[in-house]
């Protein structure tokens, strides 16, 4: 086994506020609103438990340790048995615009739980946190039709699914965690098959990220209805193509997050972008009629 870095890749500052409704354990939940409401949810608990153990290792306090490992308990006992022979945190609701529809797993979900998981074991040994992980990677290895995460762009360049859609609608950031999953588990275990996966994702971002660049903003997915990113993702996408050009050494994401922080501070896409939302928000109006 080959040791992570105990804080994730990814700054949550000035990003993630964590402002949710926490339960007695000190567990986040989402309130979705409408009929669903309240609902725990993996990728949320994941976050929270990274961005604990990130504190913890700034400050080297008990309370946040014991904070991530209540997030990982929670991953452990709420894997269930999935499709195939994977193990996955199974969502009971969906979403009107594009789906997907209950049941249904996350890619996203399930990269980010690894990566907790796996720092957690890290730092004390427990079985079952290996074990989950161990079921949680097998999505990976099955596309949207068999129940898994990935799937394909036009040119057949694999890329995981934040939500496992018909067709595809490739969200840009729920790939990248994904995608940042399935390399942890590919170093910790020093697993060739994951290192090739997560090369093959590598290369369709080197291959296609000027698919989510509109030319003066990033795109949140590649739905047709041209959804751009809030200000918050466009940052958040800058700050993972920073984070995979140190991790992976490939200068061109370098390149890229410069690009997408030159729009950032542009005053003619300060001008657009709110332009653009307003026009976005009509045509989803129409298409939900």
């Amino acid at each position: 086994m080959s040791r992570l870095p105990i804080s994730y890749y990814i700054d949550w500052t000035g990003l993630e506020d964590f402002n949710y409704d926490f339960d007695e354990a000190g567990l986040p939940r989402y309130d979705y609103g409408g009929d669903i409401g309240l609902k725990y949810n993996a990728i949320t608990i994941a976050q929270w438990g990274l961005y604990n153990l990130q504190q913890w290792e700034k400050s080297g306090e008990e309370a946040k340790k014991q904070q991530a490992f209540r997030c990982a308990d929670w991953l452990v006992e709420n894997a269930k048995p999935w499709k195939q022979d994977m193990l996955a945190w199974v969502y009971d609701y969906g979403f009107d615009l594009y789906g997907p529809y209950p049941p249904w797993i996350s890619g996203m979900g399930q990269g980010e739980a690894i990566s907790l998981l796996l720092r957690c074991y890290q730092i004390e040994p427990r079985e079952k946190l290996i074990d989950t992980a161990h079921g949680a990677i097998k999505a990976f290895d099955y596309s949207i039709e068999q129940d898994g995460v990935a799937a394909q762009l036009s040119d057949g360049s694999i890329f995981f699914q934040e939500y496992p859609t018909s067709p595809p609608v490739h969200v840009l950031n729920g790939g990248i965690f994904a995608l940042l999953g399935v390399h942890d588990y590919a170093e910790f275990f020093e697993n060739d098959h994951y290192r090739a996966l997560t090369r093959q994702c590598l290369d369709t971002l080197k291959k296609h990220w000027r698919d989510w660049d509109a030319g003066f903003w990033t795109l949140y997915d590649l739905y047709p209805l041209r959804r751009y990113a809030s200000k918050m993702y466009q940052e958040l996408h800058i700050r993972q193509f920073r984070s995979l050009a140190k991790l992976f050494g490939i200068e061109e994401f370098n390149n890229v997050a410069d690009r997408w922080q030159r729009m950032q501070k542009s005053v003619a896409s300060k001008l657009m972008w709110p332009a653009h939302k307003l026009y976005e928000k009509i045509r989803l109006r129409r298409h939900k009629r």
